[in-house]
Order: C-alpha cells, then sequence, then structure tokens
C-alpha cells in the first residue's frame, strides 16, 4: 500500500509540474540531492524513473517533500495558493 501511494504520488507531482511548466527545475533539484544515511546518489530523475521498486520508493520517500517545497519556492502571487495546496497534498501523503 505504501509503495502504491507513493507511485500514485509521483506520477501526480510529475504531471503537475508538467501542468505548471516547472519540471525541469523539480529534475534538477532532484538530481542534486547529495547522498546521505546510507542513501545513494541520484544519477536518473524522478521523471526517467518507469518502475517504481522498494528501493527506489524508499529513498524517493525520504526527499520528496524538500525536493518539492523547493521546486516550487519561487513563484508568482497567482500561484501561491496552488502551489502551497500542492506541497500540502505531498506533505500529507
Amino acid at each position: 500500500m505504501h509503495i502504491g501511494m507513493l507511485d500514485h504520488l509521483r506520477k501526480w507531482i510529475l504531471y503537475f509540474m508538467k501542468m505548471h511548466e516547472w519540471l525541469d527545475k523539480y529534475n534538477a533539484i532532484g538530481l542534486s540531492v547529495p547522498a546521505y544515511h546510507n542513501l545513494t546518489p541520484k544519477n536518473r530523475s524522478y521523471e526517467q524513473v518507469s518502475q517504481s521498486n522498494g528501493k527506489e520508493i524508499k529513498e524517493m520517500s525520504q526527499d520528496l517533500l524538500g525536493v518539492v517545497t523547493q521546486s516550487l519556492r519561487c513563484r508568482s502571487p497567482a500561484q501561491s495558493p496552488i502551489f502551497n495546496h500542492a506541497i500540502e497534498c505531498t506533505q500529507v501523503l
């Protein structure tokens, strides 16, 4: 169930970032996260992951909220409500 929820969240975030034309920034921030606490550095962006296995999901879940938050930081006042809502949804899941 955990893997399924995170895989759905990953797909939703990719769709959201594409829709708002922030996908390049999201992928760049995701790839720039350094290795820590026994996590390996990423060599593929979130967009390039076609099948999520247990290890990838575990590692993604540990930095996903930070990557989404950083990706949506620089925004216009008109984008703030929808971007804040996306961050809250990610945080809850």
